[in-house]
């Protein structure tokens, strides 16, 4: 194998590692894993954000992305699925950086994706870059049992003496 084809190979696995692969396919974009949720709502203001997030009655998981973002095109599926399977404990929102920036800035976003938890307008949490879907369902897990025992609706109760 010559060298220069070694090289593009070499080029072509670390971008499909890296989650920017898509840009070699010619199938529609659009595709059943690349849409967001119904489950997931974008919020593209600090208004939004107030409402959607900060005033929710229930914990919320906000993800901060990009369109051109490969490790963000990734985590998308495993997002829009989660938001679906756990709608009914947490709320899923995303926010497009481009679109909301002053969001990104006043949250110390500085890599993306990044995911906050927030509960009762309060941040709780963070986890930055691209996660399996084992590790982000138990990060929301783990931020989700913390907001269930503050507020009284976690199924465990304590030892008694």
């Amino acid at each position: 194998m010559s060298t220069t084809l070694k090289r593009l190979w070499l080029i072509c696995l670390i971008a499909i590692l890296s989650g920017c692969g898509d840009w070699f396919s010619t199938a529609n974009s659009k595709t059943k894993n690349n849409k967001k949720s119904t489950h997931v709502t974008e919020v593209v203001s600090e208004q939004d954000f107030n409402t959607m997030v900060l005033k929710s009655d229930k914990p919320v998981v906000v993800d901060f992305w990009a369109t051109w973002c490969g490790a963000c095109k990734t985590m998308l599926p495993i997002f829009s699925k989660l938001a679906g399977e756990m709608n009914k404990d947490y709320k899923f929102v995303s926010i497009d950086i481009d679109k909301a920036k002053g969001l990104a800035n006043k949250y110390g976003v500085t890599a993306i994706p990044t995911f906050l938890f927030f509960d009762g307008g309060q941040k709780k949490g963070q986890i930055v870059g691209g996660q399996s879907e084992a590790a982000f369902k138990k990060a929301i897990e783990d931020n989700l049992k913390q907001a269930a025992t503050k507020s009284g609706t976690t199924s465990a109760t304590a030892p008694t003496a």
